[in-house]
């Protein structure tokens, strides 16, 4: 622990030596560089401690979002943010969230995905007839 010390004190001292002989401009240059470095550091870190989010649904109608809200706090998801364009929770759960609400039905409007091609149809074309097949 002495040495370390000894270390710290012969270094701060060394360091104290090469500022004062650096003229104004060298000081002014060398602190602007410190600080765009501790600035790109700090970024850096802000940017990967972010926990990245996902769109769940977007463009749902105001009584899907409160029963999934509702559902949310049934289930304890906390974790999530509504806006104007939709839901959005962490991306690690969005897969997992998705799954869980259609299995309860939600949303229960919006857009038409594959159970369009349940409805019976005596007009169905080929394209219609492909999906069915692979469904």
């Amino acid at each position: 622990m002495n040495n370390f010390s000894t270390f710290l004190k012969k270094f701060g001292s060394q360091v104290a030596t090469i500022w004062q002989s650096l003229t104004l401009t060298k000081k002014l240059t060398l602190a602007g560089l410190i600080a765009v470095v501790f600035a790109v550091l700090m970024s850096v870190f802000l940017v990967r401690s972010e926990t990245p989010y996902e769109y769940i649904f977007t463009d749902v109608s105001s009584e899907d979002t409160q029963a999934i809200l509702n559902e949310f706090k049934r289930m304890n998801v906390s974790d999530f943010g509504v806006d104007s364009r939709g839901i959005r929770v962490p991306t690690a759960r969005a897969a997992e969230l998705r799954m869980q609400l259609a299995q309860e039905g939600l949303p229960t409007h919006g857009v038409v995905g594959w159970e369009k091609f349940d409805s019976q149809d005596f007009t169905r074309t080929e394209f219609e007839q492909n999906i069915n097949r692979l469904r």
